[in-house]
Order: C-alpha cells, then sequence, then structure tokens
C-alpha cells in the first residue's frame, strides 16, 4: 500500500509546479518551464535511472544484514556523483541558455533564465532516487510517503505564498529549488542515521 501511494504522491509531486506555474503565471510561462525543466530532466534522469538500478542490485545482493558494506557503497557512490555529474550540470545550466537563444525565438528564450534557479534541485535528484532504493531495500516505504506529502505541501505553500507577496517566476523557481533540494539532502542526512541506528540494533 504505501509503495502506491508514494508513487502516487512522487508523480503528483513531480507536475504540481508546472500545474502551479500555469495557474498563476499563465500557459506561455508554464511552457517556458516545461522547456527548461526537460533540457535538465533528461540527462539527469538518464544518469539516476542507471546509477539506481545498478544501486539496487547491488544492496539486495548484499542484503540488510550486511548494512555497514552498504552504508559504505552508499557514501561512494553519493561521492563519485558529486564528483563526475556536478560540474558537467553547472555546464550545461551555463551553455543552455545560449543554444536556447539560438535555436528558439524570443519567446521561448526565457527557458533558458529558468535553468539556472533549478539546478540546485537537480543536482539533488541525482542522488535521490539512491537514497529511495535505499529505503525500499529496508521496507520503510513510509519514509518515502512521508518525504513526497512534505514535498507536495512545500510547492503550493511556494507558489500560493509567492504568488501572495508578489514575487517574480525566477525567485519562485529559486526559492522552490532550493526549498525541495533541502529536503532531498535532510533525506540523504537521515538515510545515514538511519543505517547507524540499523547497525546499533544488529
Amino acid at each position: 500500500i504505501f509503495q502506491s501511494i508514494s508513487q502516487a504522491l512522487l508523480a503528483i509531486s513531480g507536475q504540481l509546479p508546472l500545474l502551479m506555474m500555469g495557474k498563476f503565471y499563465g500557459l506561455e510561462a508554464a511552457g517556458i518551464f516545461a522547456i527548461a525543466q526537460q533540457i535538465l530532466e533528461v540527462p539527469t534522469k538518464f544518469v539516476s535511472k542507471s546509477i539506481s538500478q545498478v544501486y539496487f542490485s547491488e544492496i539486495s545482493s548484499i542484503g540488510t544484514q550486511n548494512t555497514k558494506k552498504i552504508k559504505s557503497l552508499t557514501s561512494s557512490l553519493i561521492k563519485k556523483i558529486n564528483y563526475y555529474c556536478v560540474i558537467p550540470l553547472i555546464l550545461l545550466v551555463i551553455v543552455a541558455p545560449k543554444i536556447i537563444d539560438v535555436l528558439f525565438s524570443e519567446q521561448w528564450a526565457q527557458a533558458g533564465h529558468y535553468l539556472r534557479p533549478l539546478i540546485f534541485i537537480y543536482w539533488s535528484r541525482m542522488i535521490d532516487p539512491i537514497i529511495s532504493m535505499l529505503f525500499l531495500t529496508y521496507e520503510r516505504l513510509e519514509i518515502l510517503t512521508l518525504k513526497n506529502i512534505i514535498r507536495i505541501v512545500l510547492v503550493f505553500s511556494i507558489f500560493f505564498g509567492g504568488n501572495y507577496l508578489n514575487l517574480t517566476i525566477n525567485n519562485i523557481l529559486l526559492l522552490y529549488s532550493i526549498l525541495i533540494c533541502t529536503i532531498n539532502i535532510l533525506s540523504i542526512l537521515y538515510s545515514f542515521l538511519f543505517m547507524n541506528k540499523y547497525l546499533k540494533s544488529q
């Protein structure tokens, strides 16, 4: 049950920013935001999905009885993602706006400016699937469900609050990116606290 609920909430939280953008800033802004999302999402999703599948296979074969090894593998993998993926992601954010300016009309060139605030969230999203696989292996799906509920509440709060305060789109996207990134970082930290606690209980 928790897995189905968690997956449904994850899907909702993924589409909610686009819906909120359309509601408060119009369909044109939502379309531009969708382009910016796709530019970042396609490469990061490909990397994170590939890595998380290999990771899940590895920790499943290790088994929860060897949490120390799983903890070491998780730590090593997160460091490698940061080492090999952060610089290409930064370069993508720098180069993509210039490419958009050349390939698209001026109307859609704004997508390049939406990219920059989103870098934080897409960096953390490369690591987030690994943490999800970790909790899935330990059958702690309620943690994933709670995290997705928090994400949805945050998205609603950010867009409704931002509209009330008359924040610009870029400021709202920056706030959205930082807060969701913070949730993902806290999830990473909690996963290590969880593994430490699990080790002590063994």
